[in-house]
Formats: C-alpha cells, structure tokens, sequence
C-alpha cells in the first residue's frame, strides 16, 4: 500500500484546505491553502458538500476544481492556474467519474456526498477551489480536504 500523509495545508495543526461551513456565493471562490508536494508524485483533494441551501439548477451551482502552481523559490506556490482535465481523476461514491477539470453541483441529489480529485500534475503546489455560481441566499455546508501521496525521494 502507497505511503500517505494527511496534510496541514491551513495552518499548523488543520487538516483542513478549506474549513466546514455554510457558505454563499459572499466570498466565493473558497480556495483552499497551499499544498507543497516536495517529495511527493500526487496528492487528492477530497470535498466535502452538505445538504443544499437552495434548489441547484445549471445557474445556481457550486463548482468544484484544483489549482496549481510552480514554486517561487522560497516554497511557496506562485502563479496559480486551474489543474488541466488530464491531470484531474474524479471520483464520487466509488465510481470514477473521469478526467475532467471541474465538477458542478448541479442538482439536489449531487449534493449531500463527497467527491475526490486525484491530482496526477507536476507542479509542486496544489489546492482545492470551492466556487459557488448563481444565487446562493441559503449557505450549504462545505469543506475540502488534501492529502499527499506515493512519497517520493525525487524533489519536484
């Protein structure tokens, strides 16, 4: 079995990119904190979505999707970009979902679940992006995490 380090990717002693909470479209996009892959080949993010607020619909949706980065020579990430679909496997309930840069809650039974990202890009820094698209009056709970993965000795 592949080793695998849950990561702080908030603060020291968080396990969390993106803290639980019910949110509205008020300061969406949710970007999630940094995780430094130094050492490591991949990394998963796994977003958490509560009960919906209001009725999903193809207007009224919460996006879910990752960024990337290089680093800027002092471990820190910089010049963030959305993750291509190929570099993105999701997940849902155990059934594969497919390479796609994003995934959207777009409907009341999308909602209430988790869905995991596996990152397979080769940038060093990686997060999770929570985007609430719409009209959002009613919060709905969220949250992501990240784990790294398949520990390397090779440095990014």
């Amino acid at each position: 079995m592949p080793h695998r380090e849950y990561v702080s990717v908030l603060s020291p002693g968080s396990f969390d990119a993106v803290l639980p909470a019910p949110r509205t479209q008020a300061g969406s996009p949710f970007t999630g904190a940094d995780a430094d892959l130094k050492g490591y080949d991949s990394a998963f993010a796994d977003f958490i979505i509560g009960a919906p607020g209001i009725a999903f619909d193809a207007t009224n949706k919460i996006r879910l999707s990752a960024e990337e980065a290089d680093d800027d020579g002092s471990g820190a990430g910089t010049g963030w970009s959305a993750v291509a679909a190929l570099d993105l496997v999701w997940r849902q309930a155990g059934a594969e979902l497919g390479q796609l840069a994003s995934v959207d809650i777009d409907a009341g039974a999308k909602a209430s679940r988790s869905y995991q990202a596996a990152y397979l890009g080769k940038k060093r820094h990686f997060r999770p992006v929570i985007q609430f698209l719409g009209t959002h009056g009613t919060g709905t709970s969220c949250a992501a995490k990240v784990f790294r993965a398949h520990k390397t000795e090779l440095n990014r």
